[in-house]
């Protein structure tokens, strides 16, 4: 499956920004395209992560708590078979077991609610995670779509801005980095994420 470009993410972030004659701008810039290069982008925008449509969870500050000790306490490599190996292509639904399959749905349920402005939990502030990812692998993640940014860095990689509502003792963030480990270990495969961790503002939020 091909995945979205960073270029193609950046053409349809500024069309959708809503600025005067932007659709055209975007219309003059996808003529220009090769025709193969705009199919790879559309099966891509269509189809991402093999299907996935993210269910809301129910939250508050325990049961977020719980999620993180469970997902940190999985081998994922116990729910596979026959991966592929580390940082060489993504492993696909049949190298995942039944068990697998529904951890990993469960993870990105968790990342899914925890960036679309979960209910149950009283934020103060806002925080981000910047994950730096292979330009490939980055449409695991086209489930996010309109809740993270893809900025090019160059050298066939592409950072994710993840942008979250963060509650006393950072328990957001330590949830949506053990629900990201979950994702890794049985799609994305990298055997290193790349991830940073930092406040967006200091703000209190009401």
């Amino acid at each position: 499956m091909p995945s979205v470009s960073a270029a193609f993410d950046d053409m349809v972030r500024r069309a959708s920004a809503g600025q005067p004659g932007a659709l055209a701008v975007l219309r003059a810039e996808l003529m220009a395209q090769p025709r193969a290069w705009l199919v790879d982008q559309l099966l891509a925008t269509v189809a991402p992560s093999s299907g996935y449509r993210p269910t809301q969870v129910e939250l508050d500050e325990q049961r977020l708590v719980e999620h993180t000790a469970r997902f940190g306490a999985w081998d994922t490599s116990a729910c596979l078979v026959g991966p592929p190996p580390p940082a060489g292509q993504l492993i696909d639904r049949d190298q995942r077991t039944a068990h697998g399959e529904a951890l990993l749905v469960e993870a990105k349920d968790l990342l899914h609610t925890l960036l679309t402005g979960p209910t149950g939990l009283s934020p103060i502030r806002r925080a981000r995670l910047t994950l730096t990812l292979p330009d490939q692998v980055v449409a695991v993640f086209g489930f996010l779509r309109g809740t993270i940014t893809r900025t090019p860095v160059g050298g066939g990689q592409t950072a994710l801005l993840i942008d979250y509502p963060e509650v006393a003792a950072d328990l957001v963030g330590d949830a949506v980095v053990a629900a990201l480990r979950v994702v890794n270990g049985l799609e994305l495969n990298e055997a290193v994420l790349y991830a940073r961790r930092a406040e967006v503002d200091a703000s209190t939020l009401i």
